[in-house]
């Protein structure tokens, strides 16, 4: 997939972004969500 280092990816649903400048942090991990079934993709076989 694609990686974005100052913004969501295209991946999501549509937002709205408002900033007031270009020099603006972005902390991505601040606002993630933890998977639900996290370990599920090590219960499948290779």
């Amino acid at each position: 997939g694609l990686h974005c280092s100052r913004r969501f990816s295209g991946r999501y649903e549509t937002i709205l972004w408002f900033t007031k400048s270009d020099d603006y942090v972005f902390n991505l991990d601040e606002v993630r969500v933890p998977q639900k079934y996290a370990k599920q993709k090590d219960l499948k076989e290779p």
